[in-house]
């Protein structure tokens, strides 16, 4: 009908992009997570800073933080292409991807090694992957009038995600970083 057309937020299309908009920003902000609970100065203390709690240096934070997330983001991401293509329910494809990498992210507050954190970061990667071949066909078919405003919409999952991420250096100040891992696996 008329009101599926509109961006109102009684809107089913509007209301089906913002649960997408949201599952963005928490695939963005446990992506981003872990450049901000790392300290490499002189008075790092383990319960606020990863990389002490777990022993790794800043040539292994690099991997960590990059290819280590990267590169199975990537491989995974022509698969999730794949299996999106193949799901007829692309919204649950993306929450079920969303509640992987969440119980992801609550693992990785429980790594007692750091081959164990970038083992979760690599795991992490592969569940994230599915998120946008998910939701940009669903999102096209939703749109097909306004595609490219609903995907810019979209797309700020990636600024606000990030954003929301760097409340995790306050959460590490406050909780650690295990805890600020926990409260971000709700993200």
């Amino acid at each position: 009908d008329g009101d599926d057309q509109g961006w109102s937020l009684e809107s089913p299309r509007v209301q089906v992009l913002a649960v997408l908009l949201l599952i963005f920003v928490g695939n963005q902000a446990c992506r981003a997570l872990p450049f901000y609970i790392v300290d490499f100065g002189p008075n790092a203390v383990p319960d606020h800073a990863v990389n002490v709690a777990l022993d790794f240096s800043s040539a292994q934070y690099a991997l960590l933080a990059t290819f280590g997330f990267t590169v199975p983001f990537t491989l995974a991401s022509l698969a999730a292409g794949a299996v999106s293509d193949g799901a007829k329910d692309k919204l649950q494809l993306s929450g079920l991807a969303g509640l992987g990498w969440s119980a992801v992210t609550a693992s990785m507050a429980l790594a007692g090694s750091y081959e164990a954190l970038l083992g979760q970061r690599a795991v992490l990667g592969v569940f994230q992957a599915a998120t946008n071949p998910a939701a940009l066909p669903l999102i096209a078919e939703l749109f097909p009038d306004a595609r490219a405003t609903a995907a810019a919409i979209f797309g700020l999952g990636i600024y606000l995600g990030g954003g929301l991420a760097s409340l995790g250096a306050s959460l590490d100040d406050t909780i650690g970083w295990g805890g600020a891992l926990l409260v971000f696996r709700a993200a």
